[in-house]
């Protein structure tokens, strides 16, 4: 059942009468029998959110009077622009966060993606952004709805666009660093020793573009900092370029579910690697580690020009 059949169904209540006579308590479900409040009159209530995964998303308490509440404003599209023809196939699906008129009142957004006019839900959360990978020269349909902490929905309405032809049925992801928030718009997780910076954004050197991921360059003998992703993908090839200075036993080495794939070390110039993948998750780790001997060059390795073979219509972020 879809997020928006669930919420427009929110019709099963059952009142009870508590052994203080001035309480009654107002239990409401949703259409998948999950607790979505409890009203006790005259002394507040507690209203409950959840994903599309059945994880409560926002628990909100409430007492006193209880004034009127009002669902969020309509929300405003930003991107893929409704009609749009030639889409590429792993667009970024963006829109204004929705003010509430509620002063306090958290809104959670709920993405719906689909090749019908009432597409399935597949992403739910605070964020006002999605990546996502769609099949080529397809007309997709999606819709953003806008829930409150107490339930009240406003419903957006049905966009739909075309993505462009393709050369295959899955999306190369690229990922160039290029952007602010390149670190946050993918899974990315770092480890690195405590008190030392982790890998990082640099404009020192790069692939392609101006911008390429760097190790920190203050990490001391046998000490080891870690980039890595983890991420569904199809059958085929997983690419990057990258470039290494480091002095002898320090090295830039590539993991693949925790096995070591290849390693490098020295003054290496811009450099493709690939290497193939199986079809499933996967953890891609890229990590320099210094040994206890002496540090020569920048100390340093630098990743840019990452291609994942992901499936279609998965979220990527």
């Amino acid at each position: 059942m879809t997020c928006k059949n669930a919420i427009l169904l929110l019709a099963l209540s059952v009142v009870t009468q508590s052994t203080h006579a001035d309480e009654t308590r107002h239990y409401r479900y949703d259409a998948m029998q999950r607790l979505v409040g409890a009203d006790y009159e005259g002394q507040g209530n507690i209203d409950y959110v959840y994903d599309n995964m059945g994880n409560r998303l926002v628990e909100t308490q409430q007492t006193g009077i209880i004034s009127d509440n009002v669902p969020p404003n309509p929300i405003e599209l930003i991107s893929p622009p409704d009609g749009a023809v030639d889409v590429d196939i792993a667009p970024i699906f963006s829109w204004k966060s929705a003010t509430d008129p509620n002063t306090g009142d958290i809104v959670t957004y709920f993405l719906s993606l689909g090749k019908t006019t009432n597409p399935p839900l597949i992403a739910s959360g605070n964020k006002s952004s999605y990546r996502l990978c769609l099949s080529p020269n397809t007309v997709y349909y999606w819709q953003i709805n806008a829930r409150d902490n107490h339930n009240a929905e406003t419903l957006g309405p049905v966009w739909s666009f075309t993505t462009q032809p393709s050369e295959h049925d899955y999306c190369d992801l690229f990922e160039s660093f290029e952007a602010d928030n390149s670190f946050d718009a993918l899974p990315w997780q770092f480890s690195q020793p405590t008190g030392s910076p982790n890998w990082m954004r640099s404009t020192a050197t790069a692939y392609e573009g101006f911008v390429s991921a760097t190790s920190p360059e203050s990490l001391n003998n046998n000490q080891t900092a870690k980039m890595e992703i983890k991420l569904t993908t199809v059958s085929g090839d997983i690419s990057f370029w990258f470039s290494v200075s480091s002095g002898r036993g320090d090295y830039l080495e590539f993991y693949i579910d925790g096995k070591l794939k290849k390693r490098w070390q020295g003054e290496i110039p811009w450099t493709k690697f690939s290497t193939s993948i199986s079809v499933g998750s996967h953890i891609f780790s890229w990590r320099y580690k210094k040994d206890g001997g002496v540090t020569g060059g920048q100390d340093r390795a630098w990743v840019d020009a990452i291609v994942f073979p992901l499936p279609p219509d998965s979220v990527i972020d």
